[in-house]
């Protein structure tokens, strides 16, 4: 399934650990990834959603797992389902095409 990115607003029920401390914004969480993701990803972005175990990678149970190659390099960011949109299988990822694990 295919999903778009609407918002990146929220708290996660948990503080989410970063290398400088905790957060609980999904935008600061976001935004603390910026240096490693393409500079394009944001709302409106496209994403293919595959079932995963978020808290075995450590974000809260709520969460959505992106994970994204980015420059020979693997990174994950977990979003809430209220960031997302679900859409059609058939709509084309022609923004930023991700693959959720």
């Amino acid at each position: 399934m295919k999903a778009k990115i609407v918002n990146l607003d929220g708290n996660y029920s948990r503080p989410i650990i970063t290398d400088d401390g905790k957060t609980s914004s999904v935008a600061e969480y976001f935004e603390y990834h910026r240096a490693y993701q393409p500079a394009s990803l944001g709302v409106g972005s496209i994403v293919d959603v595959l079932e995963v175990d978020s808290e075995e990678a450590g974000y809260p149970a709520e969460c959505i797992l992106i994970n994204a190659l980015v420059d020979g390099s693997e990174w994950y960011l977990g979003l809430l389902p209220s960031n997302l949109q679900m859409i059609s299988e058939s709509n084309p990822a022609t923004i930023n095409y991700l693959r959720l694990k």
